[in-house]
């Protein structure tokens, strides 16, 4: 270097091949604070060859690996039963379950956290429509624990009420890494990537899970009749023939309780009928009589239904927020509370229907005989606050990731379109056959680029993508009530993208879902083959990282002769 600054000329001619991909970087001393700080900022990870980081149908990240700003002050969720049974949180068979069990199941399943267990939960995707197979199956590979994926996937989310186990604004930069294997299982059920084969290799996703599944309830400002696709009669023709629920009979397949012991309905007799039953070859001498099998109940479609808070549960625009301001709780109205009620200090939740815009009130009351009254101005009022844009829920808060059948790795990212008010789907994908069917890591670089991000995907520790730059994730959730929402914003698919609702029930149970919205179309697929780790690093991990993060798995990867591209 001295020889050349004491020629003062440049004796060098360097010419980019932009055939491949490189990224260096260059450190002093070996990097040791930047590994030093890998280990701060491993925010999960889970191994599944590790038994901590797996219990049946569940996976945990590992205790010692938490984000630093992690809380959980306990976590109770009472209305999980209205979103929780969309992706198989709450299970049950639908073809085996009365209508009192299930409104019981809808109203009032409860779900909770213990306190100050800040690990990141994953648990397995399942569909109560009974329409697609999400096959998972914990198993092994030359000796090593992972997990095989034929249709199935997880999904976990990562922050509600009074708890948060990762970061919400990961732009200034994240990493997720993976270690998994590319396979061609068949399945000879139908699976989502037979609905949608476009979105067949979704690995991994972020956003919310869902749209809001209420909205055919609201007053919607999108025309979703573009939307309307019956499901093929390969898909769902036997579920579609059920008769409205108001019409149809249900005789429980359950055991009916009956003094304290449970009778199969094979075990029933006509009343009319002198016949004993027999339990277990020993004669009870009793009759069982009408008496004893309770009638179930009916359920209307429009039936009334209220939210924990008291609120119609198909009205949308709530606002609630906190407060200690004893002036607006003490507040002379008969809401309001008085020195009686004792809040001290305490910070409470208040709860109120948005006010629409519906323009000047004084061209509303303007005298004439089509205009309104303080008599009659409600009716406006209520059909204004029925008013909801469901998409707004859905911009720059919807990333996957997948991998293709011809080894392409990529990314797809749902976005807002400017200039026509919908959505706008933005994907970038790698050259052919970077992912082979062999044993391969993969680093994704979420990075701060500007007023955007740019996205950075490695295998093998080369840099095989560089995204253009995009706008900034902003994951939140739905503009809606908390507890109509319950574990679905804020979530990871691991696995998986997302079954938006296609997958979701509706009040009227037996009929399962008539339109393919966004998310399911853009993001309703899974990877196929083997997943052994998930590591989430709230950091930009740099090329030494990398590099180390590699050799951390050489054990595995050497022993199925990986793939260096």
């Amino acid at each position: 270097m001295s020889n050349i600054l004491n020629h003062n000329r440049n004796i060098f001619d360097f010419k980019i091949n932009k055939s491949d991909c490189w990224d260096f970087h260059l450190c002093i001393n070996n990097c040791d604070s930047i590994l030093n700080n890998e280990k701060y900022c491993l925010a999960v990870n889970i191994d599944t060859n590790d038994n901590e980081c797996i219990w049946f149908d569940t996976l945990y990240s590992k205790k010692e690996n938490t984000w630093s700003n992690a809380i959980n002050n306990g976590l109770y969720l009472n209305s999980i039963g209205f979103t929780g049974i969309d992706n198989g949180l709450i299970t049950f068979d639908k073809d085996k379950i009365t209508n009192k069990e299930f409104l019981d199941i809808f109203l009032n399943s409860k779900y909770s956290i213990e306190k100050n267990d800040k690990r990141f939960i994953l648990n397995k995707v399942n569909g109560n429509n009974q329409i697609y197979d999400y096959s998972t199956e914990i198993t092994y590979y030359n000796d090593t624990q992972v997990i095989k994926l034929n249709g199935g996937f997880y999904q976990g989310f990562f922050k509600s009420n009074n708890y948060q186990v990762l970061p919400t604004d990961i732009n200034n930069g994240v990493c997720f890494s993976f270690i998994l294997k590319k396979e061609n299982f068949t399945n000879p059920n139908i699976t989502l990537n037979d609905k949608h084969p476009n979105n067949k290799g979704f690995f991994f996703y972020i956003g919310t899970r869902a749209e809001n599944k209420w909205w055919k309830k609201y007053n919607t400002s999108f025309d979703y009749e573009k939307c309307l696709q019956q499901y093929s009669d390969d898909y769902s023709k036997e579920y579609l023939e059920f008769t409205p629920l108001k019409n149809k009979e249900y005789v429980s397949e359950m055991p009916i309780k009956s003094d304290g012991k449970y009778f199969e309905n094979d075990y029933l007799t006509n009343n009319n009928e002198d016949k004993y039953f027999d339990e277990n070859n020993s004669c009870c001498n009793s009759y069982v009589e009408s008496d004893y099998i309770e009638d179930d109940i009916q359920i209307e479609e429009n039936m009334k239904l209220n939210t924990s808070e008291g609120y119609d549960l198909y009205q949308p625009n709530i606002i609630e927020f906190k407060t200690d301001n004893k002036f607006i709780t003490y507040n002379h109205t008969h809401d309001g509370f008085t020195v009686k009620d004792k809040i001290d200090d305490k910070e409470i939740i208040l709860y109120d229907i948005k006010k629409p815009d519906i323009g000047n009130y004084f061209t509303l009351f303007n005298r004439t005989c089509s205009g309104y009254t303080v008599n009659n101005i409600q009716t406006l009022i209520d059909k204004e606050n029925k008013k909801y844009d469901i998409l707004a829920d859905l911009y720059n808060n919807a990333l996957g990731f997948r991998i293709t059948d011809d080894g392409k790795i990529g990314y797809r990212y749902l976005i807002k379109n400017c200039d026509s008010n919908d959505i706008k789907i933005e994907e970038e994908y790698s050259i052919s056959n970077i992912i082979n069917n062999v044993w391969c890591k993969i680093d994704i670089k979420i990075c701060p680029s500007g007023k955007n991000i740019k996205i950075f995907i490695y295998v093998n520790n080369k840099l095989v993508l560089v995204s253009k730059e995009l706008p900034k994730l902003n994951l939140r959730k739905l503009d809606d009530l908390s507890s109509k929402q319950e574990g679905v914003p804020f979530n990871i698919s691991l696995g998986g993208g997302t079954q938006g609702l296609c997958d979701s029930i509706d009040i009227n149970y037996m009929t399962p879902p008539e339109m393919i919205l966004p998310l399911e179309k853009n993001f309703a697929g899974t990877f196929i083959g083997y997943i052994k780790l998930f590591k989430f690093y709230n950091c930009t991990m740099n090329y030494s990282m990398l590099e180390r993060n590699l050799e951390n798995e050489d054990e595995l990867l050497n022993q199925n002769d990986i793939y260096i591209i």
